[in-house]
């Protein structure tokens, strides 16, 4: 069977639209079924009890998983079906690993600031009694704060990839979509599917 193009607007079909359109002789007729209590009556929207249920997946992408079935009665909140994630985890992991590389270098440069102001006060305290020049510690101290200017760099590029892993992980989770509202699921078995993405208006 080809594959087909799946919108999550689609999700919900009716019995009728999924017949019409999978595995049956376009030349054969079939006796007219009962339209169903609940169906998709539009692109991104099922007709379901009080009104128009709006489903779109936030994304577009690759449909890896349909989580319901026919005959399924859905809560809200539960998850109907959720793209290929690699390419949303992939980011995460990234941004992690750039996040802990700063963390780490942020370590290693408070570690050296330490050592560097120690040196720095011990020439100091040296030139004073006059066992050591004053450039010697003039130069020690110029050192420490140079270190201390490129904590201050690490320490904003680390603040930065703690946002860029918020961001990866939103992004993660906007690869699922998820019932809206409780509401029960007619017709055959969901076609299988292999891309998804927002609803179309």
């Amino acid at each position: 069977m080809s594959s087909r193009l799946f919108y999550p607007s689609l999700l919900l079909i009716a019995a009728a639209s999924l017949a019409a359109c999978s595995g049956r002789d376009s030349n054969q007729t079939t006796a007219p079924t009962a339209a169903p209590a609940y169906q998709a009556v539009a692109r991104g929207r099922v007709d379901i009890e009080g009104g128009l249920l709006r489903l779109a997946m936030p994304r577009d992408g690759v449909v890896a998983e349909i989580k319901v079935h026919e005959g399924d009665n859905v809560h809200k909140g539960q998850l109907l079906a959720r793209l290929d994630t690699q390419p949303a985890q992939l980011a995460v992991d990234a941004a992690q690993a750039e996040q802990q590389q700063a963390q780490a270098q942020a370590t290693l440069l408070q570690t050296r600031i330490k050592a560097a102001q120690q040196r720095a006060q011990r020439l100091a305290s040296a030139a004073a009694a006059g066992a050591a020049d004053g450039q010697s510690a003039d130069d020690a101290r110029q050192a420490a704060d140079q270190l201390q200017g490129e904590l201050e760099n690490t320490r904003a590029a680390a603040t930065l990839a703690a946002q860029k892993l918020a961001a990866a992980r939103y992004e993660l989770t906007q690869r699922s979509l998820n019932a809206p509202a409780a509401f029960p699921i007619p017709g055959p078995p969901l076609a299988t599917a292999t891309a998804a993405g927002p609803a179309r208006p």
